[in-house]
């Protein structure tokens, strides 16, 4: 039996509780550093915009800020982000007007935000990366890699399929870029990609110079359907 009488015993377990709080707080704030790095590492953002961010409004914004008042509607469709509908952002036949950016801030927001670790049942857990960025170009690349892969572990086609379909967010830059010799292979890859993610209630963000019409006809009617309600009512 304890000799502590019963304040002194109750001040003994609040320590010890403190201390483990304490200790907790430590283990947290230590795996969602580690797990942030391992995020950055794949989140596959290019360098050139690794720090892009969105218009902090004030007047004299940092290089690395948006100027929302060049385009202020697809800075405040992106910035206000709700984690469910997805985003096309479109400017048919025009070209440096800061998609890239936008959507580059975006998955640079959801890495620095989105809850890294958390504690479950005593045991502490780690999050998957929220977020991956790519170009169309970048995708169909890395599926003809598979192609001809020459070591069993190499990543398979379902391996890429699995692997953009378990981000919370996808994004896809400069879609419209690829040429391909036959196009049913590249909507199929296509539809492949958005149907995943519309099964799974998650969304996706497509870049394009192409217009909508123009865009159905890349990607394919039944994807384009998909993607539509995929935006929601407000796209």
């Amino acid at each position: 039996r304890s000799s502590l009488c019963s304040e002194c015993e109750e001040k003994q377990v609040d320590l010890e509780r403190k201390e483990k709080e304490a200790r907790d707080a430590g283990r947290l704030e230590e795996a969602s550093e580690k797990t942030r790095e391992r995020w950055d590492d794949e989140e596959n953002v290019p360098d050139k915009f690794c720090i892009a961010a969105f218009d902090s409004g004030e007047p004299l914004p940092e290089p690395n800020m948006f100027q929302r008042s060049l385009q202020p509607q697809a800075h405040d469709t992106v910035r206000n982000f709700d984690g469910e509908h997805s985003i096309v952002l479109l400017s048919p036949g025009v070209y440096g007007v800061g998609k890239t950016h936008l959507a580059c801030a975006l998955v640079r927001h959801l890495i620095d935000t989105e809850p890294a670790a958390r504690f479950k049942g005593g045991y502490l857990q780690t999050y998957r990366c929220p977020a991956y960025y790519t170009t169309e170009t970048g995708l169909m690349a890395r599926i003809r890699a598979t192609f001809n892969r020459h070591e069993d572990d190499a990543e398979n086609e379902e391996d890429v399929f699995r692997g953009l379909a378990a981000y919370k967010l996808l994004v896809i830059d400069d879609v419209g870029k690829v040429r391909p010799r036959d196009l049913s292979f590249l909507q199929g890859v296509w539809f492949r990609v958005i149907d995943d993610r519309y099964c799974a209630e998650k969304p996706v963000l497509l870049a394009t110079n192409l217009s909508f019409s123009e865009l159905e006809a890349h990607i394919g009617g039944a994807c384009a359907d998909r993607l539509r309600e995929m935006c929601g009512p407000t796209s």
